[in-house]
């Protein structure tokens, strides 16, 4: 076995870590001990590396002379377990590293030969084999000396728990004596302790400490707020690194450019202001921009570069950024803890760093999981009162919207007041906006459509311009409705293409809504934060499930009414067919027999009719048509007169599976029965072209192309824009109070296939657009295309 090669001079300095980050390489400290062991005139000098409480053994090394014999020993002690198996040697060499507390001191003969002898009985594996006779040999009969190195550098202080402290032994004898030897002893301990191994255990320990002192409030216990976990939080740090005061800051949406104070303990004649202004001219603020701690000292030389938070200057100020959800140094950290000593101490050391570092981690996950619990509760909220209710009496916020939004709509829009709130607030959002897909007549697109804002928050976003957005206006709300996926932009100044956006915002998403699982609009949340939404993703896209969930809701109410009625007539049909059965026979003796015939042809008629009721004049099952072929098939059966030109794009070419011709069969015939009975005969408009009349278009909605059927025609009556959007939503009521069956019907078997049909008045008013999408897609037959 050779002697790994030895660099006379060390490639890694201290500064390597300080300024770069740099862990001191495992081969470098191996290196130190041989210049060590030289400098002593020592054959071999062991190592062993050892905190409060275990052996760390990747920090332990034998070197020296025989090599064979001194490289094998090295490998025994490092590859040793010394969890339970060598416990004796574990805790031998923990009781003496930690009974001594000066920075280097020898150990007396007898200490040193029994540390000798735990290491000579160490054994490997559950086979205890022995280390091997010749290595013994070679190190049984020596002599030695030893000393503990506590590598704090300062009389009379004790390394923390998890800090690694030395253990060291030679032979033959030598003390750690003479200006070169201590400051070799220096540099060893600075170098282990700059290690990836000795940061690693400090942390876990440091963390495990923290742990135990700021705990999650139990199942059954009131959720903490923010505010209460960060007083605690700043006393924790304050007490284990006895400072005499300190505050936390975090940025809040309502106070974007500044730090607000949440948090304080200050003794008198020291303070910490409420806001400190954003900006790296402040200590708060360069240690948040940058997400690293800055410590300011007084008199050193950094102490003139930035304001610091405490009033008056003065002592020792330590700033710990506190990590937005991902700890992502790509953007800004929220804010900050400010710890402060009156009278400086040198400063705070590594250790006391690690603590209140791992303090801020702690905080910054509370903050997580308290804004994830208020982002579940606002689901539940939203949930908690399902509208599926008979004799719900309107609230003053329908009655107020009714003029604005179809029923459905403005039923339930006072409900999402609390649940956007909550999701601002646990966001750190200063917008966010709910729009629903409506039929407007300001819609310069085919399809007829704008996304109306409905609600927001805070709610003076509801006066924002474009309260109507228009597919061609700029932001995220449509292209998510042409991709129906959601859109996340980390940072709008290098994402946002030419998209607007609030003055302020940094970040934005928006999520599509969905209405039984058709996309019906869209949720958009801003931030002043910078990639500010990625954790919450998965809860903003449930929320909006459950905003789509209660629109089903509120449109499930309106429909109860005529599920009733229905309910009533079909309940009635055997007693309607038993009077008919009654007629017939009373109309058998009916004379002169033309009047018989007519009766009787009557009374067929509506026995055809009552039998419709539970058995639709339409087969069970369609074969697979075309859009097209369901067009012209529907127009010939019912006989309506109509200008249409056949489509020449595939799309409306494709056949579509059975139950889908099925049902728009069944939507098509109600909208040209609509056609027949309500439209004006004038046959023109006012452009000069012909009514009523079908054409075709395509879009982009949801991810894929809407084949669209356009029907214009002209009205017996002046519509409005609320009547026109209600129409095919729910069970409107026309000009004499009588349901629109017909219309709703269209609805409901459009919605049953995943596509959509609206209205809206054309000409003024004096005509009606209805507007029929479907994806073709997703509703072909493709065994029949094969």
């Amino acid at each position: 076995m050779s002697t790994p090669p030895v660099n006379e001079s060390p490639s890694w300095h201290r500064a390597d870590f300080i300024l770069r980050g740099e862990y001191c390489p495992l081969d470098e400290v191996r290196d130190h001990l041989v210049r060590l062991r030289v400098a002593l005139g020592a054959d071999v000098l062991v190592h062993i590396t050892t905190d409060h409480e275990v052996v760390m053994r990747t920090l332990s090394w034998a070197v020296g002379e025989p090599a064979t014999a001194t490289v094998a020993f090295s490998d025994w002690i490092r590859k040793a377990s010394y969890r339970t198996r060598n416990a004796v040697a574990r805790d031998a060499f923990v009781a003496v590293a930690r009974s001594l507390i000066e920075p280097v001191v020898e150990l007396a003969e007898d200490v040193t030969n029994q540390l000798v002898e735990r290491l000579l009985e160490i054994r490997q594996d559950a086979a205890a084999t022995p280390l091997g006779e010749e290595t013994r040999s070679a190190f049984a009969g020596r002599s030695w000396s030893g000393a503990v190195l506590n590598h704090t550098g300062k009389p009379g202080e004790s390394p923390w728990d998890g800090e690694a402290r030395s253990v060291v032994l030679i032979s033959p004898p030598a003390r750690l004596h003479g200006d070169d030897i201590y400051r070799q002893a220096l540099d060893l301990g600075v170098m282990i302790k700059c290690t990836a191994e000795s940061n690693a255990r400090r942390d876990s320990v440091v963390m495990q400490r923290v742990t135990q002192r700021l705990t999650f409030p139990s199942p059954g216990h009131e959720p903490s707020t923010i505010e209460e976990i960060s007083r605690r939080a700043l006393a924790l740090a304050a007490e284990i690194t006895d400072s005499s005061g300190g505050a936390v800051y975090l940025r809040t949406p309502s106070h974007g450019r500044e730090f607000q104070r949440i948090a304080v303990q200050a003794d008198a004649g020291f303070s910490f202001p409420a806001e400190i202004a954003l900006g790296q001219d402040t200590t708060v603020g360069w240690s948040v921009e940058r997400h690293r701690a800055y410590q300011r000292i007084r008199g050193s030389s950094a102490a003139e570069v930035l304001t610091p938070a405490v009033r008056p200057e003065g002592g020792a100020e330590l700033v710990t950024p506190i990590a937005g959800p991902l700890a992502d140094s790509w953007a800004p950290a929220l804010g900050g803890i400010v710890l402060f000593r009156a009278d400086g101490g040198g400063g705070y050391s590594a250790y006391e760093r690690a603590l209140v570092r791992n303090v801020a981690l702690r905080l910054a996950l509370f903050r997580t999981n308290i804004a994830t619990r208020q982002i579940a509760n606002a689901i539940s909220v939203l949930r908690s009162g399902s509208p599926r209710r008979l004799q719900t009496p309107p609230t003053d916020a329908e009655v107020n919207h009714a003029e604005l939004w179809p029923k459905d709509v403005a039923k339930v829009t006072a409900r999402f007041d609390t649940p956007l709130a909550q999701l601002a607030e646990s966001t750190h959002s200063h917008s966010v906006t709910l729009r629903i897909a409506l039929p407007h007549s300001s819609s310069r697109s085919e399809h007829g459509l704008v996304l109306a804002r409905v609600a927001a928050h805070p709610s003076e976003r509801l006066n924002d311009l474009y309260e109507r957005e228009l597919e061609e206006d700029s932001g995220l709300h449509w292209e998510v409705m042409r991709e129906g996926r959601e859109k996340y932009l980390r940072s709008v100044h290098r994402d946002a293409k030419d998209w607007e956006f609030r003055p302020g915002t940094v970040s934005a998403l928006c999520v599509p809504v969905k209405v039984e699982g058709i996309l019906a609009g869209t949720l958009n949340l801003e931030s002043p934060f910078a990639d500010n939404y990625a954790p919450y993703l998965p809860l903003i896209v449930a929320l909006s499930g459950a905003v789509g969930r209660t629109l089903a809701d509120a449109r499930a109410e309106l429909e109860v009414g005529l599920l009733d009625t229905t309910a009533h007539a079909l309940a009635s049909q055997h007693q309607y067919s038993g009077v008919l059965a009654r007629m017939a026979d009373e109309i058998e003796d009916v004379q002169p027999r033309a009047l018989h015939d007519t009766l009787m042809d009557r009374t067929r008629r509506l026995r055809t009719l009552i039998q419709d009721l539970r058995e639709p004049d339409m087969p069970e099952r369609m074969p697979a048509r075309s859009l097209w072929q369901i067009v012209r098939d529907s127009i010939d059966h019912l006989g309506v007169q109509l200008s249409i030109v056949e489509p020449a794009e595939q799309l409306f070419h494709l056949p579509l599976l059975p139950r889908v011709t099925r049902a728009l069969t069944s939507v098509l015939e109600n909208v040209w029965k609509n056609v027949d009975y309500h439209s004006s005969a004038d046959g023109r408009d006012a452009d000069g072209k012909t009514v009523p009349r079908a054409t075709f278009g395509l879009a982009r909605l949801d991810g894929m192309k809407q084949a669209m059927i356009i029907v214009d025609n002209l009205s017996l009556n002046i519509l409005d824009e609320n009547y026109c959007a209600a129409l095919y939503r729910y069970p409107a009521e026309g000009s004499e109070g009588e349901i629109r069956l017909g219309t709703y019907l269209a609805g409901l078997n459009a919605r049953r296939i995943g596509a959509r049909i609206h209205g809206m008045p054309i000409q003024g008013g004096a005509g009606l657009r209805t507007i029929c999408m479907i994806p073709v897609e997703d509703l072909r037959d493709t065994a029949s295309s094969d």
